[in-house]
């Protein structure tokens, strides 16, 4: 570059380009052209607490809400980000304000559970959360592996998550009666069942695992880990009575649980082997959770 003071200064050829551009965008709208799309508030205040600026994050989410009154995103994201600032009381009235405003949304009940857990917070509060939990769940039983099913697997996983979260929040109260319950009805998922599991056998005193276990089974409710200690225990004295408890399990735990247990498709391969080829109704059951592609 010149040090020459009577030198012009210097001018991109690149700039006119830019600002031509940027002008045909501004007037599409008018002209027939496609019309750029509305900034989204939350992806912006995302892309601020990325860049390490969580304060500048959350001042323009309180300046989209201004505006954007009927938006859930705007107020999860916003609660969220006040608690990952510890502003925990300012969380508690964003979430407020959005329940005020009767949004029919349950990812504000989910994640406001959520922080009731994270925060100490759960006390009565809990009643409001869990009481759309049946509607849910009715929701979810007809709900099946299909492409168009997954958005409503993704609230069942989040709602399992605040759920479990709750329960240990009960847990470390010593509220064991309160945990289980919470956590309890979540051992029969795929989703949930190991999160689930360790706080229910977490609940139950010493001595009394396996008696808990064949009750939960009983009625339909015990975890494929529950199911693989029991189907230990029996087969030690009755291989059928294992197979059984193996077969009736697959009536509620509708998914290939069985390889997520170690060790326990090598045990019960072993159980088959040792039982032999015996006409069964147990046997075929586990035969084709085993061996699905096989005739």
């Amino acid at each position: 570059m010149s040090n020459d003071a009577t030198d012009p200064p210097a001018i991109s050829m690149g700039l006119p380009v830019p600002i031509e551009a940027k002008t045909r965008r501004k007037h599409a709208g008018r002209v027939g052209g496609t019309p750029r799309p509305p900034a989204d508030p939350v992806q912006e205040a995302i892309a601020i607490r990325r860049a390490g600026d969580l304060v500048g994050a959350i001042r323009h989410l309180y300046d989209a809400l201004a505006s954007n009154l009927n938006n859930s995103r705007l107020y999860i994201t916003l609660a969220t980000m006040l608690a990952e600032n510890e502003e925990f009381d300012r969380a508690e009235r964003i979430f407020q304000r959005a329940f005020a405003a009767d949004l029919d949304d349950p990812m504000l009940r989910l994640n406001y559970a959520t922080f009731l857990a994270a925060s100490g917070r759960a006390g009565a509060q809990i009643a409001a959360f869990r009481s759309f939990a049946g509607q849910v769940v009715r929701e979810l039983t007809d709900v099946d592996n299909a492409q168009d099913g997954w958005p409503m697997h993704a609230l069942f996983s989040q709602w399992a998550a605040a759920d479990c979260n709750l329960a240990r929040l009960r847990l470390s109260e010593e509220n064991t009666d309160a945990a289980r319950d919470l956590a309890e009805k979540w051992l029969v998922h795929p989703e949930s069942w190991q999160k689930a599991d360790e706080i229910v056998v977490a609940c139950i005193p010493d001595g009394e695992e396996l008696t808990t276990f064949a009750e939960l089974h009983a009625t339909q409710r015990a975890s494929p880990q529950m199911v693989a200690a029991l189907v230990d225990e029996a087969k030690r004295v009755d291989l059928g009575r294992a197979l059984a408890i193996a077969a009736e399990a697959s009536a509620y735990l509708k998914w290939n649980w069985v390889v997520e247990v170690d060790g326990f498709e090598v045990d019960l391969r072993e159980i088959l082997t040792d039982v032999g080829p015996v006409a069964d109704r147990n046997i075929r059951i586990l035969q084709r959770l085993l061996d699905p592609d096989v005739d």
